[in-house]
């Protein structure tokens, strides 16, 4: 009976001993990377930042839903419009818009003011088109020689024909809107930061960019002051969506996003780039003085983080 009830003891103590050990394994064990860095680095600044669904730069169904400081205000320029049927010119979009309307091309009057241009400069082949259908790239000499009907769905194309990935139907304003997305901005000094973007419900199998629009120069007189896109986090500042539209993208840069003193211009707001033309322009969003690709054309503004502005009264 003694000998019983020792063994007995003996098997309880080892197995306590194994699940304690077991134990100060798990406790010891870091949970991933990410978050053993962000511990020894420290963090000076951070912020969990959600979506709005944008249709231009500070630009929601046609109203600005942000002050940018001075002297820009709630200046808005819209990057889409909504397919005119009968006529050349998109109508606009704004909050009476039905979720039916289907989405397309259009460059903003406002847009056109700051880059110094007027509608002359706008070749309107590349106005009003739905966005599915801007023309792509088929050759090595960048001519644009298929749009429209012509670019089917891989599941209506030949096997080796030119296509789009699916889905390839005409993008609605109702599917635009449902998209969204979740940045977290950790500072951990003034010259070390990490974004970290999540996002859900865009436009499956497609190309989007991140970027910043920046203010003004901290030293130049405010009535001096433009506003400038910059590829924040490097190139490529690339993510394509999955089968839901879901995707993620994580950068380090070399300075704190939320300090608008931690750089020379402020980040005001940072932007998610819907790419309708399936290819990218390194580190500007579209290539304007090549061939008047404006945005608004070939690039549209899908994700709007606020960082350094207020909402628009």
């Amino acid at each position: 009976m003694d000998k019983y009830r020792t063994k007995k003891a003996a098997a309880v103590i080892s197995a306590l001993l194994l699940l304690s050990m077991q134990s100060l394994q798990s406790v010891s064990a870091p949970a991933d990377t990410d978050s053993q860095d962000e511990d020894s680095r420290g963090v000076f600044m951070s912020r969990t930042i959600h979506s709005i669904v944008a249709t231009g730069l500070n630009d929601h169904l046609g109203v600005p839903p942000y002050d940018l400081g001075p002297p820009f205000g709630t200046f808005n320029f819209a990057m889409l419009g909504v397919y005119n049927k009968d006529g050349p010119t998109p109508l606009p979009i704004t909050p009476d818009t039905p979720d039916s309307a289907i989405l397309a091309t259009t460059v903003h009057p406002n847009f056109l003011v700051i880059d110094h241009k007027t509608q002359a400069d706008v070749n309107p082949a590349w106005l009003n088109i739905p966005l599915r259908d801007v023309p792509i790239n088929t050759d090595f000499g960048s001519v644009y020689t298929l749009s429209g009907p012509g670019l089917l769905g891989v599941r209506a194309a030949g096997p080796q024909d030119v296509a789009q990935a699916e889905p390839a139907d005409p993008i609605t304003l109702g599917q635009w809107k449902k998209g969204r997305g979740i940045l977290k901005v950790i500072c951990h000094s003034e010259t070390s930061a990490k974004l970290k973007l999540r996002v859900q419900s865009l436009l499956p199998h497609r190309m989007y960019g991140i970027g910043a629009t920046l203010g003004g120069f901290h030293e130049v007189p405010v009535d001096q002051q433009i506003l400038q896109p910059f590829t924040i986090g490097g190139v490529p500042h690339l993510l394509v969506t999955d089968e839901h539209g879901d995707g993620e993208l994580d950068r380090d840069i070399s300075f704190c996003p939320l300090d608008p003193n931690s750089t020379d211009r402020t980040v005001l707001v940072i932007n998610l780039l819907y790419y309708s033309r399936h290819q990218n322009y390194g580190a500007v969003p579209e290539p304007v003085l090549v061939n008047g690709l404006w945005l608004g054309l070939v690039t549209h503004n899908h994700l709007q983080f606020p960082i350094n502005v207020t909402p628009a009264q």
